[in-house]
């Protein structure tokens, strides 16, 4: 039965730094990365993926192109950044090509995290009455 799994990939909560520290190593050696994991994926007994569900938290934000000036963007990302620090140390702020902000997010102290395209779910809900 045991051999039967050990083709099976499989997911297992992440319960050591070791670990995340591997699987930092062995994303960046295959060209990926998972920020912050909180599953690694085995098979074989082998680490050869992961998963970092619900941990980082994510700001969005939109800000009139026109009614909104520079100094009150610069503003208003330092209320959020102090908002978010009150409760996290890490968070994620997805920034489009097209923004004006994309180009200062470095500046601002944010890295990028990779060339990607997010994908939105909302699981349906039925409707009762």
């Amino acid at each position: 039965m045991s051999d039967m799994f050990d083709k099976l990939a499989m997911m297992r909560l992440i319960e050591d730094n070791i670990d995340a520290e591997d699987i930092n190593r062995l994303a960046r050696d295959n060209g990926h990365s998972c920020p912050l994991p909180t599953h690694k994926v085995v098979k074989a007994g082998q680490i050869v993926g992961a998963v970092s569900m619900g941990i980082i938290p994510v700001v969005l934000a939109w800000q009139h192109t026109e009614l909104v000036n520079a100094r009150d963007s610069i503003n208003l990302l330092a209320v959020t950044e102090s908002l978010m620090s009150q409760k996290f140390t890490t968070w994620l702020m997805p920034c489009s090509k097209t923004s004006p902000y994309y180009s200062l997010m470095t500046r601002f102290g944010y890295q990028p995290g990779g060339d990607f395209t997010l994908f939105f779910k909302q699981p349906s809900t039925k409707a009762t009455k």
